[in-house]
């Protein structure tokens, strides 16, 4: 035997008694799931582990299906229960235990209750076209070996009164429900069988599964066929809450409940000086009579307009006692115990509100801004209604006139706040004491005579008639005592009329003032340091101007920096060490640019007779030369033409974007509505919105599900670039593009210029220039937050920045920018969807143009199309969204391009599903 052979077995023999022992050793885990009518599920999962070394937490449980919540856990030591905290991390839950260690060798189980508002029961079809629901389950896979996984997926089929065992249940009563099992699945366990599980009192059909072992991020799963019907309440969405099934299915109403009177008070709260915003409080105060019994009312949506909402609460009363508990849902106020017949329910709903300081306008000479109450209406009744009152508690004082408290005001001329009586309304209004301490407003800044004692002014509408409508309450409120902003044209305007009218707030004194005396230290500082100013000047700008001066012989730095000709220590516009000679500086280099272009315009024109334009020139006529053959160009230098956003995409060699871009425009004119982003999905609303050639060549070529084929593609690409010829045939195109960048790059800077409340309005009014951006999604993914997948289509950054999460096969989580993969995908049909196609679309290396050549030449054509060669030139485009993104960080992790033709053939998350997220496990 040589000594190579000895070393290999040597090594073969030590290595193995090297490895380590696992820390711990999963013995069973037990899923009972108990599927709920929204096709939602309660969870009971407990995890048996010995644990080999001994530790106060676990690392990472799950990930679990989102949205969950964990309604109660514990450790189970023997006969002991140890408490846990379980902290949520993204997907996963990590396990700390309270006060307790485990012992090395010990055996012990951790239990987790939780509620999984995800939709485990699917919509699909059975062979004869029949309405089902896939039903199926899988817990949470571990990063080591399970001895043995249980499941137990509890149905809801009320079993006979006479099963009594787990035996009695036979074939015919589970072929009697519509209970198919999956065939592929019932064979990959080594026990399925159906038995009862008591809930609630009553005795339910459940399919018990059990598979040993689960290897390391083993996937273990339950999954059969129920008729559709055995979900009445059954989601639309997969996330149960957004969906709002989740809210439908604590709903619980019998009977009549008939909506009598409302009442809504709004409360100035005074001048945040944290925000510098004035806060609101709005109380919807809303009376029922029940007839029946209840455990929800709907959520008023009365309004205060030209607010933005803060936070809400609310109160609810059953013949004046209040009930336990309020909670505030999508929907619906959930309140306990239930409301029994002839019950007085009152509902009091407390928004808080601030308000928006961008609306102020000029109201018979005073700047104001016009706010308005909204009573409720969905959901609501108001046939029965008897009453309806709206109270306004302005916060602004009555000065200036001697008024009794609590009496009507009968003349309403020269009150601070000012209000419009409505068709069926009266108004009455009347002065309140007020203790003002509580109410922080800066009144004494706004109002002359103000005191402590002042009383506060209070309004009073009430709806006589028309109570079946929704009523609806306007009133102007002051400007400067809510800290609203005004523009700098109307503080003038308002500055100079009340300065001639004698009618100067002490606000506005103050503010022209303090204005005054910012001038007079600005104009001060400026002139006493004239010197260093004129310094910097030289340097910021004075190597250009004698570089000016050399080329041209002129004297601009001298005319500029010293004017005097030479160092004047004092002087107002010419001193070198003290004057506002540094000042001047920017109006004296306007003027010479003014001359200059002046001069370049003028000029020609002047030297049009020979007499001008030699003394202009002073020099002699130029000797004739005769022309040589020269080559003509429509091409002029410069000449940057006007495109609209999807054609300057074409020209940026983006040809994704601009099918996107006209796409946005479609569903903003109402031509279409944008269905899904990935797939890119339309529905066809109104064909002829369309206008322009592109656009109607877009409608014609989508398909009767919505969706843009590749010969598509090229019809639209065809279309734009015909009707870019008539406007490029004599453009600059580097003086194009260039223009076009510096445009994004513009509107970017201004975007990131704004605060984060004004960026979303800001982006959907320039998200053609924003989307142009060669860093688009770059800069959006650092001014926005992340906005998911099931995001609404209704706004262009919804449409444009919603994104998804993948985890690649390193366990790094990446961002793919759905409208850009949902255009991609819809080119590329799902069944044809491979990572060779992909590539052989966007990848235009010269073996795939030369076998696209081919295949055109064996239709029957010469050439590739205008589509094809377009996307040919954007290739760099197309090929870093969609191949970079989809093919590098999906294929990595089983998530090729083929993923959502699967994932939506694949009824609920088979096998495809299982190899895409295997990287995804739990772990001690």
């Amino acid at each position: 035997m040589s000594l190579l052979e000895r070393l290999v077995i040597l090594l073969g023999v030590l290595i193995p008694c090297a490895a380590p022992a696992a820390s711990v050793d999963l013995v069973e885990t037990d899923a009972q799931v108990f599927m709920r009518p929204t096709g939602g599920a309660d969870v009971i999962y407990t995890l048996t582990f010995i644990d080999n070394e001994g530790r106060d937490f676990i690392r990472e449980v799950g990930p679990f299906y989102q949205p969950m919540h964990v309604t109660r856990a514990w450790l189970q030591d023997g006969e002991h229960k140890r408490g846990v905290k379980c902290i949520q991390q993204s997907r996963s839950y990590r396990v700390e235990f309270e006060g307790f260690r485990t012992r090395p060798g010990g055996r012990y189980e951790l239990h987790m209750h939780y509620r999984a508002n995800y939709r485990f029961a699917d919509p699909t079809q059975g062979p004869k076209r029949e309405e089902l629901a896939a039903v199926w389950f899988n817990p949470p896979r571990w990063g080591m070996q399970v001895g043995r996984s249980v499941i137990k997926l509890v149905l809801p089929f009320e079993l006979a009164a006479e099963v009594a065992r787990h035996e009695d249940i036979s074939p015919q009563m589970v072929d009697g429900f519509g209970v198919v099992p999956d065939g592929q699945n019932q064979r990959q366990h080594a026990k399925w069988a159906y038995v009862y599980a008591d809930v609630g009192g009553k005795r339910r059909l459940a399919v018990y599964v059990e598979k040993a072992p689960i290897e390391a991020r083993g996937y273990h799963e339950v999954k059969c066929y129920v008729p559709r019907g055995a979900f009445p309440l059954l989601s639309a969405k997969k996330d149960l809450e957004e969906s709002g099934a989740a809210e439908e299915e604590r709903k619980h109403a019998e009977g009549r409940v008939d909506f009598v009177a409302e009442s809504y008070t709004l409360r100035f709260l005074g001048t945040d000086l944290q925000t510098f915003s004035t806060p609101a409080e709005l109380v919807s105060w809303l009376s029922f009579e029940e007839h029946g019994h209840r455990n929800c009312l709907p959520l008023p949506d009365s309004t205060l307009f030209y607010t933005t909402e803060r936070e809400q609460r609310c109160e609810v009363r059953l013949d004046g006692e209040l009930t336990r508990s309020c909670e505030i849902g999508r929907q619906a106020v959930f309140f306990e115990p239930h409301s029994q017949p002839g019950q007085r329910i009152e509902l009091s709903l407390f928004q808080l509100h601030g308000i928006v300081s961008c609306c102020a306008g000029d109201y018979d000479g005073r700047a104001g801004i016009e706010l308005s109450i909204r009573s409720v209406e969905s959901g609501f009744q108001r046939d029965k209604l008897r009453q309806a009152v709206f109270e306004i508690q302005t916060g602004q004082p009555v000065t200036g006139r001697d008024v009794p408290l609590d009496a009507p005001i009968r003349d309403s001329s020269g009150l601070p706040v000012s209000f419009e009586v409505g068709s069926g309304q009266s108004l009455e209004l009347r002065a309140q004491a007020v203790d003002w301490s509580k109410i922080p407003f800066a009144h004494a800044r706004d109002y002359e005579g103000f005191s402590a004692d002042s009383p506060q002014l209070v309004a009073r509408y009430v709806q006589r008639e028309h109570l079946e409508e929704r009523a609806m309450v306007f009133f102007v409120m002051p400007a400067d005592p809510l800290g609203v902003e005004k523009r700098w044209l109307l503080a003038t305007e308002l500055f100079f009329r009340h300065l001639f009218t004698g009618e100067l707030s002490p606000r506005e004194k103050d503010a022209a003032l303090e204005k005054v005396t910012v001038v007079f230290e600005w104009v001060l500082c400026a002139f006493l340091l004239n010197g260093p100013l004129l310094l910097v000047w030289l340097v910021a700008v004075g190597w250009l101007l004698a570089l000016i001066d050399k080329i041209a012989g002129t004297s601009t730095l001298k005319d500029t920096l010293l004017p005097a000709g030479k160092f004047k220590w004092l002087h107002p516009i010419r001193g070198t060490l003290f004057g506002w000679t540094a000042v001047l500086v920017p109006f004296r280099l306007f003027w010479l640019l003014l001359a200059g272009l002046f001069w370049l315009l003028i000029a020609p024109v002047l030297r049009i007779h020979p007499a001008l334009a030699l003394r202009l020139s002073r020099r002699k006529a130029p000797e004739y030369i005769a022309p040589e053959i020269t080559v003509a160009t429509f091409r002029k230098e410069g000449h940057v033409p006007e495109l609209e956003a999807d054609e300057a995409a074409v020209m940026l060699d983006r040809p994704v974007k601009a099918i996107n871009l006209l796409v946005l425009g479609l569903q903003e004119k109402g031509a279409i509505r944008i269905l899904g982003r990935n797939p890119l999905r339309l529905e066809l609303l109104d064909a002829q919105r369309a206008e322009r050639p592109a656009e109607k060549a877009l409608l014609e070529a989508l398909s009767e599900q919505g969706t843009l084929s590749r010969e598509g593609v090229g019809a639209v690409m065809t279309a734009l670039s015909e009707e870019m010829q008539a406007k490029l045939w004599r453009a600059d195109r580097d003086a194009t593009l260039r223009a076009q960048r510096e445009r994004a790059e513009g509107v970017w800077n201004r975007l990131e210029r704004l605060g984060a409340s004004r960026r979303t309005a800001y982006f959907d009014e320039h998200y053609r220039d924003l989307y142009l951006h060669d860093r688009f999604f770059q800069r959006l993914s650092s001014s926005f937050e992340p906005i998911g997948v099931e995001a609404p289509l209704d706004s262009p950054l919804q449409v444009l920045g919603a994104s998804r999460e993948i985890r690649t096969a390193s366990g790094r989580v990446e961002q793919v920018e759905e409208m850009a993969e949902g255009l991609v995908e819809a080119i590329e049909p799902g069944q044809r969807a491979t990572v060779e196609k992909l590539d052989r679309l966007f990848n235009f290396d010269n073996d795939s143009l030369a076998a696209l050549k081919a295949e055109a030449a064996a239709a029957g054509g010469s050439a590739l199309s205008p589509a094809i060669a377009a996307i040919a030139v954007g290739y760099d485009a197309c090929h870093s969204a969609c191949h970079s993104a989809c093919h590098s960080a999906c294929h990595s992790a089983c998530h090729s391009a083929c993923h959502s033709a699967c994932h939506s053939a694949c009824a609920c998350h088979s096998a495809c599903h299982s190899a895409c997220v295997s990287s995804c496990a739990g772990g001690f």
